[in-house]
């Protein structure tokens, strides 16, 4: 990546359901007039040490499995333990956890890592959003945007 930002905003996912909660949340905060930070829609954990140059806060959001009720919203800051028991996995490679933990030992991930982590109701291959996640997605985007607001003038 050629730019470098204070703040970066990554939705992970995929097209199968409330998977793509993290993407719902970038495609929104794209077509703001006025961004706080960059943001980027991934499916692989793994691609974000790709963005990480010049990053000094990163806010991930990514759909979980933990079995509390769908649209539930966990905060997570870097280092969690809780991250690997909520289950925030690609069925394709590395989990989030361990793409965080490889890019502190590259010593590229920034100091500060905020993780949302919001509880799915359903996977299956569709595009729509479960009722329970698209209810959640107005406070999610009220709490992305704060964090962001926060850490551009911290």
């Amino acid at each position: 990546m050629d730019k470098t930002y204070g703040t970066i905003i990554i939705g992970l996912g995929s097209w199968n359901g409330d998977d793509r909660v993290g993407w719902s949340l970038v495609e929104w905060l794209c077509k703001r007039r006025k961004p706080f930070a960059p943001a980027f829609a991934l499916e692989e954990p793994t691609r974000i040490i790709d963005y990480l140059d010049g990053c000094e806060h990163l806010v991930i959001i990514d759909a979980c499995l933990s079995g509390a009720e769908p649209g539930t919203i966990f905060r997570l800051t870097w280092p969690d333990s809780r991250l690997d028991q909520l289950r925030c996995e690609s069925s394709h490679s590395f989990s989030l956890g361990a793409t965080l933990r490889l890019a502190e030992q590259l010593g590229t991930l920034p100091s500060r890592v905020v993780i949302y982590a919001v509880e799915v109701g359903q996977c299956h291959c569709t595009s729509k959003l479960s009722k329970e996640v698209k209810r959640a997605l107005p406070k999610l985007k009220q709490r992305v945007l704060r964090e962001s607001i926060e850490a551009t003038h911290a």
